[in-house]
């Protein structure tokens, strides 16, 4: 049977374990198949407890001797757990989530798993309120490239890189207007200042002017265009 450990809290947090063993350690020993830092950790015992799998059961022991394991909040001797059970070894210490991988199913974190486990982080975590969503994300964008699937990382970077790319072309689309009015204006200058100096018709003039009111109407056309094509886009 495979199982999954997402350490919330403690030395070991925000790190995914998956193991496919008949028991699974838990402490601070050089044995242990989860091991917590000692120093970080320090209410987590050499060995804490022991996973055993029995009749396709986990079933989670304590080893301290003191009932020094929590699943769900309850403190437990001995407890057979389900998939989602939250344990906490030693009171104040690390929180792990546990979770059954079926034997047919792929290795990876599903997007659903990965969200719910990041959100379970980022809330234990102390952090000033106005970056949670800042670091809820990070651990997102962590997880999916750690442990998703193909699919959902081919999935995810589409949703980031369109928007990407949607962005410079609105810059390159601005920047070219930007420059066409700049052009424009000074041509109206240069006009006005042959005029002035007598270098220029009042016909010739006209006709100038008659050419550059086309290609700002040009202009106009091609922003508006370009406003109704954004707004095909948002519906």
């Amino acid at each position: 049977m495979r199982v999954m450990f997402t350490h919330l809290t403690g030395s070991l947090r925000g790190r995914t374990q998956q193991l496919e063993a008949e028991a699974v350690t838990f402490g601070t020993g050089e044995g242990c198949g989860v091991r917590f830092d000692a120093a970080q950790d320090a209410g987590v015992s050499t060995t804490h407890a022991v996973l055993t799998i029995e009749h396709d059961l986990p079933v989670l022991r304590d080893r301290t001797g003191e009932r020094q394991v929590f699943v769900n909040g309850l403190r437990q001797a001995e407890a057979a757990l389900r998939d989602g059970d939250l344990i906490q070894f030693g009171e104040g210490g690390p929180e792990v989530r546990f979770r059954l991988v079926s034997d047919g199913g792929p290795p990876s974190k599903s997007l659903k798993t990965i969200v719910a486990d990041s959100r379970d982080i980022v809330v234990r975590t102390p952090h000033p309120r106005y970056l949670s969503v800042f670091y809820l994300i990070r651990h997102i964008v962590g997880d999916i490239l750690s442990h998703a699937s193909p699919l959902v990382k081919v999935a995810v970077a589409l949703v980031i890189v369109i928007p990407l790319l949607l962005i410079v072309w609105l810059g390159v689309e601005v920047y070219r207007q930007y420059e066409a009015v700049e052009r424009s204006q000074r041509r109206m200058a240069e006009l006005m200042s042959q005029l002035e100096t007598g270098r220029m018709s009042q016909a010739q003039l006209e006709q100038r002017i008659e050419r550059e009111r086309q290609a700002a109407a040009e202009l106009q056309r091609q922003r508006e265009l370009h406003a109704r094509r954004m707004q095909r886009g948002h519906r």
